[in-house]
């Protein structure tokens, strides 16, 4: 977490890129949490004051998996956010979460600059991504998943 991110109400301002290589697939990202679980989940990360969610949303991709900006290609955004909180203790409440959609070619796979959070970096479906997600983010997932047309109602 960044000490430059946007909070709002104990909430940091957040986005989460949705990957697809245009065929339908999405980027599945699998994290090993502490106790050892591993969850599905997209690249993420704090909006910074001055920041527009595009701009975040480009930054934590070349960030967090090495993608350079040049090769990005940003489809959509969402105007709403997805509010969850994060278990107690934490120094926050939580986060609101909006979602971006990014265009890459599919053989920008793997990439060079993942980050070492991540056990597994793959090509997906919604679904699978849903069912695998921590609980708490499964209703922005599945709302902005719909809304980007990868899930159906």
């Amino acid at each position: 977490m960044t000490d430059k991110a946007k909070m709002v109400d104990g909430y940091r301002q957040n986005v989460g890129v949705f990957v697809t290589d245009g065929s339908g697939r999405i980027q599945i990202l699998t994290r090993r949490l502490a106790n050892g679980a591993e969850v599905a989940q997209i690249v993420q990360g704090g909006i910074d004051e001055g920041e527009t969610v595009e701009i975040a949303a480009v930054r934590e991709l070349t960030e967090e998996l090495g993608v350079p900006a040049n090769v990005a290609s940003l489809q959509r955004i969402t105007t709403w956010a997805h509010r969850y909180d994060f278990p107690k203790p934490h120094e926050l409440n939580g986060q609101d979460q909006y979602y971006a959609l990014i265009l890459v070619d599919s053989s920008t796979m793997f990439f060079p600059g993942a980050d070492e959070n991540f056990v597994d970096i793959r090509w997906g479906n919604g679904g699978e991504l849903v069912e695998g997600c921590w609980e708490a983010k499964r209703p922005g997932y599945e709302r902005a998943l719909k809304e980007f047309g990868f899930l159906k109602d």
